[in-house]
């Protein structure tokens, strides 16, 4: 649990993890300086509690991202749990997920969640809106699928060496920042082995004022209206592609990286496979952006669509591909006449 001045919310949040069926083995806490009471009912609640509250504070500010991969490499359990200081544990959260690493090559597991007021009143909202389990083998996860830390349960030896820490891809939704806990855990997840869904609700997540991270509001009419209106769609949809190819070919840069870093846990088969793998997936991602590209025929764009096409690249956009709100979207693009 990473914590920053988070006194309105957080006891009933410890409380929510007492109130476990399966008992943490340890609870890491690294504050990142708070000036509230945050420590004190953190202190109070580890009086009372039947497992073991670390409690790390950092010497300056780290932000919450490092904030909770710090936290991460604190852990000496075999499953680290992500938790945000303000939400609400359903009782058989960690079960129910434990459940699933039996399977050797299981490296994550997420679930849904549903949204809570202030108060902890529900706000009618479930996300992720899948339904049903989902077994997402090697390599076979969509490397933009949002998927939030408060969700996440995953194997520790899943974390490289402390020396790629602050080498890692830039963040998906801000360039400025390297990847968060909850974008940088899947990618390593998906490139080493199976993640898996599941829908039942187990945490309530929390919207109030003082939220610095966390699911993003779906997007409201009057937000769809400016993007359909944009002055130069092609040219945004072309900088789009070509910025995702770029976030493509960072990751292939990095998990390079690892080949010198002796990694045990991963195989080597493994580590090429995802290296070329997100190599292949920025050579696509660049492709797409060329349909939107006005300094390219029409000719042109409708071959490389053509090609996207047969490759099977508007499949599902959860998996791999554009998704097939794209098929009639690149394909207009592409057939503008210069």
């Amino acid at each position: 649990m990473a914590v920053y001045n988070g006194d309105a919310f957080i006891e009933g949040q410890l409380k929510s993890i007492s109130r476990q069926t399966v008992q943490p083995y340890e609870l890491i806490i690294t504050d990142d300086g708070s000036s509230d009471d945050t420590l004190g009912i953190i202190s109070e609640f580890s009086e009372k509690c039947s497992f073991p509250v670390r409690v790390f504070r950092n010497s300056s500010r780290l932000g919450y991202r490092d904030n909770f991969i710090k936290a991460a490499y604190l852990c000496s359990g075999d499953i680290i749990a992500f938790s945000d200081q303000d939400d609400v544990w359903v009782h058989n959260k960690l079960e129910e997920q434990l459940g699933y690493f039996n399977k050797r090559d299981v490296q994550m597991v997420f679930h849904a969640y549903e949204k809570i007021d202030e108060n902890g009143q529900p706000l009618g909202h479930m996300f992720p809106k899948m339904t049903r389990i989902i077994k997402f083998s090697r390599l076979h996860i969509n490397p933009l699928f949002p998927i939030y830390g408060m969700s996440i349960m995953f194997r520790r030896d899943l974390l490289p060496s402390p020396r790629l820490i602050n080498s890692r891809p830039a963040d998906h939704n801000t360039e400025t920042y390297l990847m968060a806990h909850d974008q940088w855990i899947p990618f390593l997840a998906g490139a080493f082995g199976e993640i898996v869904y599941i829908p039942n609700r187990l945490v309530q997540y929390r919207v109030h004022q003082g939220n610095t991270s966390g699911p993003q509001h779906e997007r409201n009419i009057i937000d769809k209206i400016a993007s359909l209106l944009n002055t130069n769609p092609d040219k945004k949809s072309c900088d789009y592609c070509r910025r995702i190819s770029d976030m493509m070919r960072q990751r292939a840069n990095y998990l390079q990286a690892f080949r010198h870093e002796g990694q045990k846990h991963f195989s080597r088969h493994a580590l090429e496979a995802a290296i070329e793998h997100y190599e292949k997936l920025s050579y696509t991602w660049d492709q797409r952006s060329i349909c939107y590209n006005p300094s390219q025929s029409a000719r042109i764009r409708l071959w490389v669509y053509a090609s996207l096409l047969l490759r099977a690249q508007y499949l599902f956009a959860r998996r791999l591909g554009f998704g097939y709100a794209a098929l009639a979207k690149d394909l207009m693009a592409s057939m503008k006449l210069e």
